[in-house]
């Protein structure tokens, strides 16, 4: 049983306008038995023209695509149509994008330009190939790469044109509610209307920067801990799981960031500051933790929510104002404490502030909301496509 979208003319003339997705998909009976089909028995597989970034033009009329999507814009382009193309060099092989008609498409990428199209529709094959194990024809540790050779006995499950139209089209509804989720979440900026009565307040002045690990008792050094590496800390999201642990002696003389419940941390290098690696401790073993040498820890006073402090350095104006105060070389650049310890913000009374964290937390739940909808979208995509393998 296969799922395709309700026409909006049926939408329209039952005057039901319930947003729910599933209202929306009707169902299709599908009974298939699906031939394997070798893919260079549908497609001419090749790889085009290198072009070098010093050839890239930033007023050329075309854009480029490398290894992982656009990378510039050139004079020329030599593919008219749309293509599937896979890349074939580097860390990021085995990645499947689909470029725009009239384009340049590099080396970085193998291109799989349909010959058969009586018996193959691009978007199947561009979904299909997505859902690809590419392991299997990848070559090299170093310098992993696919080669036209080690695609020669590569096959694909073939229904026919009928199964991947519906198909496709059940795959693309399912895409449209990702991507107006995904644009949710990307726009989203919690945003704090500021009252001009309000008093401005160096954080430093409100909050503990990097509270000293030596409030730690000797008994406390025999326990074990919550450890947090950059990596669990999310972007754009309040709370972490903070799944680690170590003992506490270990990462007491290493050196790590120390914290505790309720503390805010923020990441102080590129890329992670920019991406909103940020958040607030909870739920630690033994109620602290270490993390991350690349933290900066903020323990609100008497005075302060600690969410207040979170919801106020992940506001575009403080990343901006970070990023333009960043020092260090390019790849290790950071915060410096100084920009973090003098960065003003708003401070109203508590009871404003918890009545502005209550509906910056209402906007958060609908962002959360979203990202979980994306989440059972991408599974039914998922899903979909492997039955496809499956009823192979």
């Amino acid at each position: 049983m296969q799922t395709q979208l309700v026409k909006k003319t049926a939408i329209i003339d039952s005057g039901d306008f319930n947003l729910s997705a599933a209202r929306y998909l009707e169902k299709v009976e599908i009974n298939s038995d699906y031939d394997n089909v070798k893919l260079v028995d549908l497609c001419d597989i090749y790889q085009p023209k290198t072009i070098s970034q010093k050839d890239l033009n930033p007023n050329g009329k075309y854009d480029v695509y490398g290894a992982n999507g656009i990378i510039g814009k050139y004079d020329q382009y030599n593919h008219e149509n749309s293509e599937v193309m896979v890349t074939c060099r580097g860390a990021t092989c085995g990645t499947v994008n689909k470029s725009k008609p009239f384009s340049w498409i590099t080396g970085n990428a193998m291109v799989f330009k349909i010959d058969v199209e009586d018996k193959i529709l691009k978007s199947f094959l561009y979904y299909i190939l997505k859902n690809l194990n590419w392991s299997s024809v990848i070559s090299g540790s170093a310098q992993p790469q696919i080669t036209r050779t080690n695609l020669l006995d590569l096959s694909i499950p073939l229904p026919p044109l009928e199964i991947q139209e519906q198909i496709v089209k059940e795959i693309e509804g399912y895409q449209q509610i990702i991507d107006g989720c995904r644009q949710v979440v990307e726009n989203y900026k919690p945003v704090i209307d500021i009252d001009p009565s309000w008093n401005m307040v160096k954080i430093s002045d409100i909050a503990e920067i990097n509270p000293k690990k030596s409030e730690i008792s000797n008994n406390d050094l025999k326990k074990t801990a919550s450890f947090v590496p950059m990596k669990d800390l999310n972007e754009f999201n309040i709370y972490f799981n903070a799944v680690d642990s170590m003992n506490v002696e270990e990462m007491y003389n290493k050196g790590y960031s120390y914290f505790k419940d309720t503390d805010v941390l923020l990441a102080k290098v590129t890329p992670c500051f920019e991406n909103g690696k940020s958040g607030i401790a909870k739920n630690l073993l033994n109620g602290f933790g270490f993390g991350s040498t690349e933290f900066y820890v903020f323990r609100a006073n008497e005075n302060t929510l600690d969410k207040w402090i979170y919801y106020n350095i992940i506001t575009n104006k403080f990343i901006n104002d970070g990023i333009n105060n960043f020092t260090g070389t390019s790849g290790l650049r950071r915060v410096p404490k100084d920009f973090v310890s003098n960065y003003q913000i708003p401070l109203p009374d508590i009871q404003t502030q918890k009545l502005i964290v209550e509906k910056l937390e209402q906007e958060r739940e609908v962002i959360e909301g979203n990202k979980e909808l994306i989440k059972i979208y991408e599974n039914k995509i998922n899903a979909l496509i492997n039955k496809v393998w499956s009823d192979n």
